[in-house]
């Protein structure tokens, strides 16, 4: 998909050894994928559950989401 939208060799050659430093971050990823929709490249952007399981909910983590009010523990995501 990078290449695309017309990313260079470089910039997809180095993003593996961006993430692991830390310098590949979610908020990053959401972006490039982001871009991969607007540009035609992907239909969808992040699929925040491709198969049953709780996934989603690291993604949602990664971006900052609480799921629990302290002290309580009452859970703070409404089903709708």
């Amino acid at each position: 998909m990078a290449r695309k939208i017309g990313s260079d060799e470089a910039f997809i050659g180095g993003l593996p050894g961006k993430v692991e430093p830390g310098e590949f971050v979610m908020e990053y990823f959401s972006d490039l994928a982001q871009e991969f929709v607007r540009k035609g490249a992907a239909q969808f952007g992040i699929l925040h559950r491709p198969n049953v399981g709780p996934h989603y909910l690291m993604t949602m983590a990664a971006f900052g989401v609480q799921f629990l009010e302290e002290p309580s523990g009452k859970l703070l995501l409404p089903k709708k």
